[in-house]
């Protein structure tokens, strides 16, 4: 039972200023808006709190059912539009009636409803298959990322320790060159490079790292090369580059060729 107050109230609540901003003026209601207009929240309860949407989940089967058997109606009608419309422009091609404007037209026409037809077969697809909930909230993922366990071993425990004290201790083995007369940019590779083994060491991963102190080797070495013979005679340089250049591309090639089947 509607009480009249709240029916047929159109008011604010409070003082009107006659703002004509709209500013410093009561608020409206409860059931109409500034403008008369009614409140959605009255006039669609269901819709204001967004759940037009959402199919109950008692009716859930229904609606699929009912969703499905429209959409065989509504292919049967895109179907005959389609045939009539191309038996007419068919027809009319034939009789030349048209102007390749109005033929182009058509055809885009033809076109949308096959886009249409598209579209109702792969949302009847979906609708017979269903959505079935994930298991987990990651099982999208094909490779998720992980944290490490933590390791209490002693070996977890010396890393633990080597974490905290490595960088402090890199930079005091510099500092302390200085007072040796020793060559800043000489010790400091030297230090990195004995502290970053010892590290690969803890970490069961020394091989590793040889392989790529070893790589980095030759390509500074390379580099050097590269230069040194820029310096001398850029044509030696442009001769090594395109030399090496060939080398791996014909490297990748036999790979691919032989060893990745």
């Amino acid at each position: 039972m509607w009480v009249p107050w709240v029916a047929d109230f159109r008011g604010l609540w409070g003082l009107d200023t006659t703002d004509r901003t709209g500013g410093e003026r009561a608020p409206s209601g409860p059931r109409f808006n500034r403008d008369g207009s009614i409140r959605q929240s009255w006039v669609d309860p269901v819709g204001y709190a967004g759940l037009q949407k959402v199919a109950p989940p008692s009716m859930a089967e229904r609606i699929r059912t009912d969703r499905l058997e429209q959409l065989e109606r509504e292919a049967d009608a895109l179907h005959a539009e389609f045939d009539a419309a191309r038996t007419r422009l068919r027809a009319e091609v034939l009789v030349g009636g048209l102007t390749p404007h109005e033929i182009s037209t058509k055809e885009a026409h033809l076109t949308r409803l096959r886009r249409n037809d598209s579209e109702l077969r792969a949302e009847r697809r979906r609708l017979q298959v269903g959505r079935q909930a994930p298991s987990t909230l990651r099982s999208h993922l094909h490779r998720p990322a992980v944290p490490d366990p933590p390791d209490l071993s002693l070996r977890g425990r010396i890393l633990n320790v080597w974490v905290m004290i490595s960088v402090p201790l890199v930079l005091g083995l510099i500092a302390a060159a200085a007072p040796l007369r020793l060559h800043v940019l000489v010790v400091s590779p030297i230090v990195i490079v004995g502290l970053m083994a010892l590290e690969a060491t803890l970490r069961k991963r020394l091989l590793q790292f040889l392989w790529a102190v070893l790589a980095t080797a030759l390509l500074l070495g390379a580099i050097a090369v590269v230069v040194y013979f820029i310096v001398r005679d850029w044509r030696w340089a442009l001769l090594g580059v395109f030399s090496a250049a060939g080398l791996l591309v014909l490297g990748g090639n036999l790979r691919e060729r032989f060893w990745s089947r």
